[in-house]
């Protein structure tokens, strides 16, 4: 009975294997080939595509998003092809451990002999199933908890980790248990009864479903608690299609249109993303004009549609790879997931053969960013040779130091300042942090967000500041220059140039005149302990143009 139930899981992995099979691998493979005809030429850009593949086609896409984005709302996330793929990520990680929590609570059916097995086994899985509802019931409610913690603490973690989204498919997994009882209850009533109360329920969860759409936006913490309102929409939705009594809105969403775009669902959640996406890339960030939008959704649909009749349906449901066994698909999916690596990889080397000619300018943008993965949150490198460029004479100090301080913005400056350095033969000390970061010390009114985003900005300026007196210290003879460069349009109080539409406010008031007085005294308070110091020459840079994307793309296009 064991061994039936091990090989039931088998058959479990087996058809999400297919899955694999039917839409996700030939759509990567295409993806493949696009990028390789129209985005080649940026080599950090391509290696994070394929980076995203291989973690995507293994089923650990969220942990690479997660750690490689600046959240999945972050303007930039917009223009990675496979950022959707964390949730395919998420569910199967779910998927692994589920099938095995159910095999744990059947265990005692391995203690029956063959002879008892008939007699007994429907009532040991019976009060098994209790177990698992339990279970489930513990995991949901422990999974809401880290959600909540996680929110506080790292809103990214929340967002893309398994163990924090695991109560949205346990919501699921309950209904399991719950259909039954429902349809018992259900036709107790009378038919008024069933068909009053099975509409409400359809209507409340459509609504439920259709307000997220339309009022959950991405400056609200997400998942907790807004993900609530679509997760509970979708369980009452498919709680209400087991009423005997099916009228009116159930009607609605059984039509031949609706059925057709589940089917298709799918298909179109996994083209239209890329679509999208290398759109935007295309048009350097932009909103591709309407005419390619629409082009998009149709190719989405229309490739849904081939996948789904000529690949899936065959893979899935054909004689060939139905009489499979699960360890025989396993293999498959694995083979074809390494030869579409592979592939990737072969597309990176072509982009080297191509890179060819413009082999001085890639070096040199190469050279840039290797130096910003050094001076981009590590603390520890600010001042070292890693965050330093020294273009003095050997055994010769530098006249000057060039210190650039501020937020991920202060990136832009770095190949100037270097540029300069080596010119004029001085040192250049990089520092740069991603985020609300400003490069200033803020004063003791500063507050931005919540309490402790405030003591890390603070702390992190703190220490930046404690490094250059230092470096001032050790070399009394060099002349100390610094240049603070920040995104200072975004705190002073007007609308702010991004694309998010709300305000980054630095008083605990949040409001604009606030902000604007904490930025002027942090900006005071930071000039006078630099003049303290022994700054030589203090410069505040003001909003620079920003280029999106790499100047090598703009120059191939």
């Amino acid at each position: 009975s064991m061994a039936a139930m091990v090989l039931g899981i088998g058959v479990l992995y087996a058809r999400l294997f297919k899955l694999d099979l039917g839409d996700f691998l030939p759509f990567v493979a295409v993806s493949i080939v696009l990028w390789g005809i129209f985005f080649k030429g940026v080599r950090a850009d391509t290696e994070k595509f394929v980076t995203s593949i291989q973690y995507s086609l293994f089923g650990l896409s969220n942990i690479f998003f997660n750690t490689g984005t600046g959240g999945y709302f972050n303007g930039p996330s917009e223009q990675m092809p496979f950022l959707h793929f964390w949730s395919l990520a998420v569910e199967e990680q779910f998927y692994l451990f589920w099938p095995l929590l159910i095999l744990l609570t059947q265990a005692d059916l391995i203690f029956l002999s063959q002879k008892d097995f008939s007699e007994r086994a429907g009532k040991v899985i019976n009060l098994n199933q209790r177990l698992v509802f339990i279970l489930l019931g513990v995991i949901v409610f422990s999974a809401i908890q880290s959600n909540v913690y996680l929110n506080r603490k790292d809103i990214n973690d929340a967002f893309y980790l398994m163990p924090s989204r695991t109560w949205e498919l346990g919501i699921g997994s309950l209904l399991v248990f719950c259909v039954g009882p429902f349809e018992a209850w259900i036709k107790r009533r009378t038919a008024f009864f069933q068909i009053f109360f099975t509409e409400s329920l359809l209507l409340v969860s459509f609504l439920l479903i259709v307000g997220s759409v339309f009022f959950i936006r991405r400056d609200m913490r997400f998942p907790l608690p807004y993900a609530v309102f679509p997760v509970i929409g979708s369980a009452g939705l498919i709680l209400g299609g087991y009423s005997p009594q099916v009228k009116g809105l159930c009607r609605l969403l059984h039509n031949p249109v609706s059925v057709t775009v589940g089917l298709l669902s799918y298909g179109i959640y996994l083209w239209h993303w890329p679509l999208f996406a290398m759109l935007k890339i295309w048009h350097f960030g932009l909103l591709p004009p309407l005419a390619l939008r629409i082009s998009a959704i149709v190719f989405s649909v229309a490739a849904a549609y081939f996948s789904l009749k000529f690949v899936e349906a065959p893979v899935r449901f054909g004689d060939f790879f139905r009489t499979r066994k699960p360890k025989q698909v396993f293999v498959a999916v694995v083979v074809l997931n390494l030869l579409l690596i592979a592939s990737a990889h072969l597309m990176m080397l072509y982009e080297k053969s191509y890179m060819r000619t413009w082999s001085d300018f890639e070096a040199l943008t190469r050279d840039r960013s290797e130096l910003l993965q050094f001076c981009d949150h590590e603390i520890q490198n600010v001042g070292t040779p890693k965050c330093r460029q020294d273009y003095t004479a050997k055994g010769e100090k530098p006249a000057v130091d060039l210190f650039v301080w501020g937020n991920s913005h202060a990136y832009s400056f770095f190949p100037m300042a270097g540029e300069y350095a080596k010119d004029h033969r001085l040192m250049a000390s990089l520092s740069a942090c991603s985020g609300h970061y400003l490069g200033l010390l803020p004063t003791a009114s500063f507050f931005h967000q919540d309490r402790d985003e405030t003591d890390m900005i603070k702390s992190y300026n703190r220490k930046v500041f404690e490094i250059l007196k230092k470096q001032i210290f050790e070399n009394p003879a060099t002349r100390h220059s610094v240049i603070l460069a920040s995104r200072w349009a975004l705190y002073s109080g007007n609308q702010p140039v991004s694309t998010a539409d709300e305000k980054d406010y630095l008083d605990e008031k949040k409001t604009a005149a606030g902000t604007l007085a904490v930025l002027r005294e942090s900006l005071q308070q930071t000039i006078r302990e630099l003049n303290a110091a022994g700054v030589y020459r203090i410069l505040i840079v003001q909003p620079y143009p920003e280029f999106k994307y790499p100047v090598l793309r703009c120059m191939q296009r």
